[in-house]
């Protein structure tokens, strides 16, 4: 009787560790896109600093010529 109560709760702590290492992997990966999606902000908004420089620019080229 103990070796099956051991046997059902081994296979119960097994199924519930990897319930558990699904959730941190879970929200290990969505941490990880939010930061990501956090720097890809950053570096659009950065990319539409240089456009909008780079436009001015040529602006300037263009209508003091």
């Amino acid at each position: 009787m103990e070796k099956v109560a051991e046997a059902g709760l081994s296979a119960f702590s097994k199924k519930f560790i990897q319930s558990y290492k699904l959730v941190c992997v879970f929200f290990g990966f969505v941490c990880f896109v939010l930061r990501v999606s956090k720097d890809l902000v950053k570096i659009g908004n950065r990319l539409i600093q240089i456009d909008n420089y780079i436009f001015a620019l040529s602006y300037e080229i263009i209508f003091i010529k």
